[in-house]
């Protein structure tokens, strides 16, 4: 690829307009990449992609292949540079307002989860962290049917084969660790 490329490139230096539409084509995935990685939230891609085009055809006037420096290099960078330049002059009135909306419909405040959701959240991840506590205080028996049922969403008979006992004993293995956990959590 890297050899199609410089060939393109010297090709197109000397004035082979094939050569430039074949380059312009080659290098347009790499210019696609750049846009989406330096400048994700752009709404003018295309505009971008047409000023990487006129990079393109300014880089191959300026070129020396004296230099030893691959073309493909020397394009990447200039156009990375006019990507991080364009997102100095960025000014906030490109920036989307908070009530306004966006393609979706939606504002940005309406993205951003409410204080109730936060909380919620965060009561659920105290509460499954509790009850892991409590699981693994469980003896080792209990833990693994526990875990086998409901974690990995073996069926008791499954478990029984699995573990190499009777199914009764399974399923008198998962009530006593229910009712072990029920307990400990009442006794929080």
């Amino acid at each position: 690829m890297f050899g199609k490329i410089n060939q393109l490139a010297e090709e197109a230096c000397h004035g082979d307009e094939s050569a430039i539409v074949d380059l312009t084509l080659e290098l347009e995935p790499l210019m696609k990449s750049l846009i989406g990685k330096i400048l994700p939230y752009s709404r003018e891609r295309e505009d971008l992609l047409a000023q990487g085009k006129l990079i393109l055809l300014e880089c191959l006037d300026s070129f020396d292949g004296s230099l030893n420096v691959p073309f493909l290099h020397y394009f990447k960078l200039q156009f990375r540079y006019f990507l991080l330049d364009r997102v100095k002059l960025v000014s906030r009135e490109d920036l989307p307002i908070l009530d306004q909306p966006l393609e979706s419909g939606e504002s940005v405040c309406d993205l951003i989860p409410s204080l109730e959701c936060i909380e919620e959240r965060l009561l659920r991840e105290e509460e499954f962290s509790e009850l892991r506590g409590f699981v693994e205080a469980l003896p080792d028996r209990e833990r693994e049917v526990l875990s086998l049922y409901y974690f990995h969403n073996l069926g008791l008979s499954e478990i029984s084969g699995f573990l190499g006992i009777s199914y009764q004993t399974v399923a008198n293995t998962k009530s006593n660790g229910i009712r072990n956990l029920r307990r400990m959590y009442d006794f929080r």
